[in-house]
């Protein structure tokens, strides 16, 4: 997880965004009549700001785009600060002793919370699930309530002299200063922790607001195992060990010739007993055919278990091969795409990813059992080929970075091309 700080700077009209220690990572422009924009808090996945002068707290998408208004009641003219729990909004005033607070979902005015006769000058509120913290600028205080009931108060670091906002992620509060252009950090009981100075341009800073980015992690290769048969076979086991990382993933891709295009289709794949689900389907040939298909489940067991392919009848020649992944969404391909060629030595499919950080993973299927595939694509990486007395099959898999077009492409000796390919997202 990573935290974020949002600044607002008063003079441009701008919100600042900056990492956990202070990286700046760039800024959104408020809308034009939110001109004294004040205190800010991230929460739902939107961003309110509130406006010192005109009765208004704005809010707004993650990248700046203003969804609606709310007004303020009459007597809160002075607007400092906003904190937001699952169902009120906080707004502190600079002239009142009080919290105005607001119904999250209507925005209808609810009453107020009353402060301590000492926090005369707030001019930031941040909350955690238990209590509100309120920063005050003429004794240079943080205040602490738990709902209108005052609670404890603690001194910022002297260099913190003129204080703006407060946010907190529920482990730390942060706290910016108008004036030395930083954001102190303290722990939840005041303890100063470090400082780091803001953006040039971010130099009439006022009020602060935090969230937590989730980030993924990148999916990641466990294993392959591979089958083939030379018989008039109609069914085949293949042992395929998975490890015990989370969020696992097991794709399977089968490669059969026949005189039938029918009993050439796999009927069904099971891993541990548990039935798998056909991606997609794909025939090469015409009086006698190369058969590709896709196969996935989430979650699979760990350990040695069988892999058992089933055709629709005894097959002449089948490979097959399975791959097993992890840190990938407990989900179904976000895209698939299949590709024949009947005459050539080469095969490319092309995918449209719609993540960035997701695998592609294929199957490719050959009449010729030649002298194995060769991965084409910069990136692809093969990670099964195995070959019958007359066929030959492999699978690869391509990481991409960023969302697009990508192709898996293939080379080999071949008479009757087919393959399937699957773009899969990371958990």
């Amino acid at each position: 997880m990573v935290r974020h700080l949002w600044v607002t700077d008063e003079g441009g009209d701008t919100i600042y965004k900056y990492d956990q220690d202070g990286v700046y990572l760039g800024a959104i422009s408020l809308n034009t009549q939110n001109g004294r924009g004040r205190g800010i808090k991230v929460a739902n996945n939107y961003i309110w700001v509130v406006d010192k002068d005109d009765l208004l707290i704005y809010k707004y998408t993650l990248s700046g785009s203003l969804v609606t208004t709310i007004p303020l009641n009459a007597s809160n003219a002075r607007a400092e600060g906003i904190a937001i729990t699952s169902s009120i909004i906080v707004v502190l005033d600079s002239d009142d002793l009080v919290l105005y607070t607001y119904n999250v979902n209507t925005g209808s005015y609810l009453g107020t919370l009353p402060l301590n006769v000492d926090n005369g000058d707030g001019r930031g509120v941040a909350n955690n699930e238990t209590n509100y913290y309120v920063v005050d600028d003429l004794d240079n205080q943080v205040y602490v309530y738990n709902g209108s009931t005052y609670v404890t108060r603690w001194n910022l670091h002297v260099n913190n002299a003129t204080p703006e906002g407060i946010t907190t992620d529920g482990t730390y509060l942060w706290v910016v200063d108008r004036v030395d252009m930083g954001v102190y950090k303290y722990t939840m009981s005041g303890v100063y922790v470090s400082r780091f100075s803001l953006n040039a341009a971010n130099s009439n800073a006022r009020g602060i607001g935090s969230n937590v980015v989730t980030t993924s992690l990148p999916i990641a290769y466990d294993s392959a195992s591979t089958g083939f048969s030379n018989l008039a076979a109609s069914s085949m086991t293949i042992s395929h060990t998975i490890g015990t990382q989370s969020n696992r993933l097991l794709v399977v891709g089968t490669q059969t010739e026949d005189a039938s295009n029918v009993d050439c289709k796999v009927s069904s794949i099971t891993y541990n007993g548990q039935a798998m689900t056909k991606v997609n389907e794909t025939i090469a040939g015409t009086s006698f055919y190369m058969c590709v298909s896709l196969w996935y489940i989430v979650a699979p067991a760990t350990g040695a278990q069988n892999i058992v392919v089933n055709w629709t009848g005894p097959v002449d020649y089948a490979t097959a091969g399975g791959v097993s992944l992890y840190n990938a969404a407990q989900q179904g391909p976000e895209a698939q795409n299949v590709q024949i060629v009947n005459s050539g030595t080469s095969i490319s499919t092309s995918i449209i990813t719609l993540t960035n950080g997701a695998w592609v993973v294929d199957a490719v299927g050959s009449g010729n059992a030649g002298a194995g595939f060769t991965a084409t694509t910069t990136g692809q990486t093969e990670r099964y080929d195995v070959s019958t007395d007359s066929t030959a099959g492999a699978g690869s898999t391509l990481y991409v970075a960023n969302a697009g077009t990508v192709s898996m492409a293939w080379t080999q000796a071949a008479n009757r091309l087919a393959q399937v390919v699957a773009a899969f997202k990371p958990a």
